[in-house]
């Protein structure tokens, strides 16, 4: 069974006003695992969503019976100001624009609330596997630094790059 959650602000979840720090992104993740009862289970988050991801996991450890991050380094990043003019400017993904996907405010408020929060300790302490895809493409986000950062903190991560895309 797989489970696909659309965190606030995205997709056809709530968009509130205010509420969009990692801790309110991993409360999220959180209240879906409650809610439907699941057990230890694989968890998985791309780009930003790796950040939410593996600060849940981190937190929830017990729960883990895998992590895979998709081309995002190991930390929560604080978004600098020009974030948002960035993101509303991106070409369409699949079809729609980002403020197609998420109301302004939303994005926005992912930027203002964000903070710059390092895993690699943490990430060190943990024992379950952990698989990170690393994007090759122009747009990728982790880095060459990143990938070595993770496999410093964990030496048994597996990489699989992936060509021609971010």
């Amino acid at each position: 069974t797989s489970i696909a959650i659309s965190l606030r602000g995205r997709g056809a979840s709530d968009a509130p006003v205010i509420g969009y720090t990692l801790a309110d992104h991993m409360s999220d993740i959180e209240a879906v695992v409650q809610d439907l009862g699941i057990g230890a289970f694989i968890l998985f988050g791309f780009s930003r969503g790796a950040s939410y991801a593996l600060g849940y996991a981190l937190k929830h450890s017990e729960q883990i019976a895998g992590l895979i991050l998709g081309d995002y380094p190991a930390r929560h990043t604080r978004l600098p100001e020009s974030f948002v003019d960035y993101f509303t400017a991106l070409p369409p993904w699949r079809g729609n624009t980002a403020l197609q996907r998420m109301p302004l405010h939303a994005i926005t408020q992912i930027q203002k609330e964000s903070v710059e929060v390092s895993f690699l300790d943490d990430l060190s302490q943990t024992k379950w596997p952990l698989l990170i895809f690393k994007g090759e493409g122009r747009s990728a986000i982790l880095t060459e630094e990143g990938v070595s950062d993770y496999l410093t903190a964990r030496s048994n991560a597996q990489i699989i790059r992936v060509t021609d895309t971010g």
